[in-house]
């Protein structure tokens, strides 16, 4: 009897132990490929992938967030979007720029989404990478790159002994916002617009008026070779007038001549249909649109206090090539951190501390 209680028990107790047991949460994701780079160097702009596969169709959507922010590196990419790349097998793909001689890729949470629920998750571990610093030579623009393309330029009068360059400038896979010319006297970036791979920026530096040709390298990981850039400056446009207008891009204009068109066009209809129709309605709206095409190309303006420099760039060391004699009245072209880009009665171009404007 003792014998059949105990095996009772014991059986009772396997049971129980069995309705206890949580069941196995499905495995749905699965790394498939991680990036690994052969070679990286300090400044150079790297695209780091990633490829899943999820074992199941039926969920809403796939979320991703940076665990960390790893270490010797600037993450350029600040959202993370995964891509179909064929059947269940997902591809991400983000930007780094690499700080420092020793690095690590972020950590990556990855998340599988039903109904607003995580059904399954997986950390995307970042790897610890070691780079190397280009040895610069004395036309080195401290840009590594695979390609960089000069799209425009221009050359306008600064001084006796010196001239404005204006350069246009596109690259691939570039760190376009370190780029320095080694001849230049002082030099700074106006505009820049990053839509990895491709970086474009307008650069302005003050050179020797002697230079006649511009010649600079840039490091290309590719090859692991300078890559020489060189061009004839045009001299058919240059001003002996000293002038720091030298804006460059075709597609920064206040007032694209095709609305002026359309305004232009609506206006002499309008004064037309009054003519025939003698209804001062028609003239008044003729009036109202021109006064509109006035409001629309005024742009903002400012009051810039006397004896104010005015800088040749937004930088606290950069040259001062006018000073205001009293109070005056420029049209704002935009503003950066503490300056505005300011264009003078006088059609120069300059920029002005934002400490130095008349206050409403």
């Amino acid at each position: 009897m003792k014998i059949f209680f105990i095996f009772f028990l014991f059986t009772l107790t396997l049971l129980q132990a069995e309705n206890d047991v949580v069941p196995t949460k499905e495995k749905l994701i699965f790394l498939k490929n991680n990036s690994s780079f052969r070679g990286a160097h300090t400044n150079q702009i790297l695209p780091v992938s990633a490829e899943i596969i999820i074992a199941d169709d039926n969920f809403d959507s796939i979320s991703s967030e940076f665990k960390d922010t790893g270490y010797g590196i600037e993450i350029i990419t600040k959202n993370l979007t995964w891509h179909l790349l064929e059947e269940n097998t997902f591809l991400l793909t983000y930007y780094i720029k690499v700080k420092d001689e020793q690095f690590k890729i972020p950590d990556i949470l990855t998340s599988v989404i039903k109904e607003n629920s995580v059904v399954d998750s997986l950390i995307i571990t970042g790897k610890e990478l070691n780079s190397k610093r280009v040895q610069k030579n004395n036309r080195f623009c401290n840009v590594v790159a695979k390609k960089i393309i000069v799209k425009n330029h221009k050359i306008s009068k600064y001084n006796e002994e010196f001239n404005i360059l204006a350069l246009e400038l596109e690259s691939t896979m570039g760190n376009l916002e370190n780029f320095s010319l080694p001849f230049a006297k002082e030099d700074g970036i106006d505009w820049i617009n990053i839509e990895l791979p491709t970086t474009k920026i307008f650069y302005y530096g003050i050179i020797p008026n002697t230079i006649k040709t511009i010649e600079f390298n840039y490091y290309n990981p590719g090859t692991e070779e300078f890559s020489k850039v060189q061009f004839a400056l045009d001299f058919s446009k240059f001003s002996e007038k000293t002038s720091t207008q030298i804006e460059i891009n075709p597609n920064k204009q206040k007032f694209p001549y095709l609305k002026i068109a359309i305004i232009s066009f609506l206006t002499i209809v309008l004064l037309i249909l009054f003519l025939k129709k003698r209804k001062y309605f028609y003239f008044a709206a003729a009036i109202l649109t021109v006064l509109f095409f006035i409001y629309l190309s005024k742009g903002d303006t400012i009051m810039i206090k006397n004896k104010t420099n005015i800088y040749l760039l937004p930088t606290e060391n950069s040259s001062v090539f006018y000073t205001t004699s009293s109070t005056l009245e420029a049209e704002v072209i935009k503003k950066e951190s503490e300056y505005y880009k300011v264009l003078l009665p006088d059609d120069k171009i300059g920029w002005v501390k934002e400490s130095d404007i008349v206050k409403n």
